[in-house]
């Protein structure tokens, strides 16, 4: 028994201290990261709209800087949603974490912008979250 313990007390110990300075490393900026798509808004939604599943396959948790005009501003407990025109059904969101918005300019209604977000997919709109303002 006294053998057992011996030998799994350091493997715990040692798997404590693994996962902790794991948990501990600072997550990449999304500023700092390469984009793997661009795309205009309307287009990144044609492209929605024409095959989701096709487009997910694609898109989906993939880094993607989208450019296009701000429809609205939307601001949700602590997020702000930036939505991007597309046509006359439905845009681009794009959700700004609330750690960055202090950070950040907000931009205007009619403005041409460019933000980077992460692609989770389709609801009525195309969804980008963790985005960051470009310009």
């Amino acid at each position: 028994m006294k053998k057992g313990l011996l030998i799994l007390l350091p493997i715990l110990l040692l798997s404590i201290g693994f996962g902790y300075y794991q948990y501990s490393l600072p997550m990449p900026k999304v500023e700092d990261l390469t984009t793997d798509y661009e795309f205009e808004a309307e287009q990144l939604y044609q492209f929605y709209s024409a095959n989701e599943q096709e487009a997910n396959t694609q898109l989906l948790d993939k880094l993607i800087l989208v450019t296009g005009t701000v429809k609205d501003l939307v601001a949700d407990g602590n997020q702000l949603s930036v939505i991007l025109e597309g046509n006359d059904l439905g845009g681009v969101v794009c959700e700004i974490d609330h750690r960055l918005i202090a950070q950040t300019k907000l931009p205007q209604i009619g403005q041409d912008v460019q933000l980077k977000g992460v692609c989770t997919g389709l609801l009525l709109d195309v969804i980008l979250v963790d985005c960051v303002l470009i310009a």
